[in-house]
């Protein structure tokens, strides 16, 4: 990789509001311009030592081997400020504890530990943390990820692989909150790639007979085990989509991405309380990037190509965000209440004065059903950290003609405004769960209109999962977007960042939503 491509790959991570890097152990340790490039940019760096998901040997002549590597990698390394923490290994206490190997935590002779079925624990408590002693003192040393002493399922305590959204039970990504932890340093969803991305690895572009979901060049190029039953359940249990054409079907996998990341950070960041209820301290998506243009859980492709999620991890990191949670009392029926829980997230280290604004539509129709401020005073939020706000019924509205009182019909917005001037600091819709019983409608007036900068977009009723694309043209600059795969709602003018789209090119954009049929809108 070029020194160039890494810091296009840094500075992408830096735009989408991400503030670490984690070096899998499965890699490479990266050449130095990638450590170069964090380090101008202030991007942290988690640096693991290079064994994972098995378990390793420790004789004499590997333990000599493992330390000339250890010892050569951290002299180049440890002049980096950017790197904060290494770490032993990955998942390689997860594989002693699925494998029922020898580990006794309480345990603390290493010599014994040589003499277990799990002897790689003197590489990772004994070894490798003397080379940090010895050569980095300053920097973090963690024995493994993830590692919270007695197991690695322990969600008070170090880090933890949440995997129990897509691997594991299959949970719901809706009940991230609950399987959140201290740290959580790996959780995804799978997306497919761009089209033009996909295109690149079929011998005849966009007319080859692959070109469908379930080819076995789509196959071939997905190296997840189970991949097509993982992405089936997700897919099927939350949104309505479509195999054909082959771009809807993409579109639908990223905006599952985008839903299922938003909400992780989302529901993450809600558990960082304050003083002494710092129950999630931070979070790492796996994965920022791919190695080869194939189909996984990265939010960008391997051309750089930010898939939905991307956007939505970006709009989730901001300084200040909002949050909701809807619930409802009898899922999967039109009867019962929807209860929204509200929250908000403030990572800058000043107080803020801020006012709770709510509105709420109809989704079919766009009539505006309840605007209203959740307080008449201003609302303090305390400086890094989260803040409850309220817990409010979304209620169901007679709209004559034989309407029905269905809370599966209201979009709720939720604003941040300031307290004095009235500007929008931040915002989040709450759509009905699972997406797939909306009853969305094709509006008949979405409009994009061009200016100096980038684009507006406004529609007459709720839109979800906006998606804007532009041909790539040889010879041009490819059309970089500051958000992409958002919520479009009536009486907004929402403007949107665009570089390289030139005034009065609005015909070049291509525009996918829920609800759109397939077709692609210019």
């Amino acid at each position: 990789m070029t020194a160039q491509k890494y810091r296009d790959w840094v500075k992408l991570a830096v735009d989408g509001n991400q503030v670490m890097i984690r070096a899998w152990a499965g890699g490479i340790y990266e050449e130095q311009a990638f450590y170069d490039a964090c380090d101008e940019m202030g991007v942290l760096v988690w640096q693991d030592f290079l064994f994972a998901c098995g378990n390793y040997p420790a004789n004499q002549h590997f333990l000599e081997l493992v330390k000339r590597e250890a010892v050569a990698n951290v002299k180049l390394l440890r002049h980096h400020p950017s790197i904060v923490i290494f770490a032993g290994n990955n998942e390689d206490y997860q594989y002693c504890e699925t494998e029922h190997l020898g580990y006794d935590p309480s345990d603390q002779d290493p010599i014994r530990w040589l003499k277990t079925s799990f002897p790689a624990r003197f590489i990772y408590e004994k070894l490798l943390k003397e080379v940090i002693e010895e050569l980095a003192p300053d920097t973090f040393y963690h024995f493994g990820s993830p590692y919270g002493g007695s197991s690695t399922t322990d969600q008070t305590i170090g880090d933890i692989h949440q995997w129990n959204v897509w691997h594991g039970t299959q949970s719901p990504y809706q009940e991230f909150d609950r399987l959140c932890g201290r740290f959580v340093s790996e959780f995804g969803m799978e997306a497919f790639a761009n089209a033009r991305t996909i295109d690149s690895f079929l011998h005849r572009g966009s007319k080859d007979p692959e070109r469908y979901p379930q080819s076995s060049m789509m196959d071939f190029h997905n190296k997840a085990a189970g991949h097509e039953r993982r992405l089936a359940t997700y897919l099927t249990e939350n949104l309505q989509y479509t195999f054909k054409p082959f771009e809807q079907y993409i579109y639908a996998t990223q905006l599952l991405q985008a839903e299922c990341l938003g909400a992780a950070y989302r529901l993450f960041r809600r558990q960082w309380k304050g003083l002494g209820k710092e129950y999630c301290a931070g979070a790492l998506c796996w994965q920022l990037n791919d190695c080869w243009p194939g189909i996984s859980w990265s939010i960008v492709d391997y051309y750089l190509r930010p898939k939905l999620g991307y956007y939505a991890v970006k709009r989730e990191l901001a300084p200040i965000t909002v949050g909701t949670k809807r619930i409802a009392s009898h899922p999967s029926s039109q009867n019962g209440k929807h209860f929204l829980e509200v929250w908000a997230s403030n990572l800058t280290l000043e107080d803020r004065k801020i006012q709770v604004e709510i509105r709420m539509w109809d989704i079919p129709t766009g009539v505006l059903l309840d605007y209203f401020s959740l307080s008449q005073q201003p609302l303090k939020l305390p400086s890094n950290r989260s803040t409850e706000i309220a817990k409010t019924v979304i209620p169901t509205h007679d709209l004559g003609e034989g309407s029905i009182k269905d809370p599966y019909r209201i979009v709720v917005a939720v604003s941040l405004v300031n307290h004095k001037t009235g500007q929008q600091i931040a915002r989040t819709i709450s759509w009905p769960e699972p997406l797939k019983y909306v009853r969305f409608q094709q509006p008949k007036a979405l409009r994009i209109r061009s200016h100096e900068g980038g684009v507006e977009v406004s529609a007459e009723i709720p839109v979800k999962g906006v998606m804007l694309d532009v041909p790539e043209i040889e010879g041009r600059k490819r059309v970089i977007w500051d958000d992409n795969g958002f919520d479009v709602i009536p009486d907004e003018h929402l403007k949107v960042g665009a570089q390289g789209l030139m005034v009065g090119e609005e015909e070049r954009i291509e525009v996918r939503y829920m609800g759109s049929e397939g077709e692609c809108l210019a």
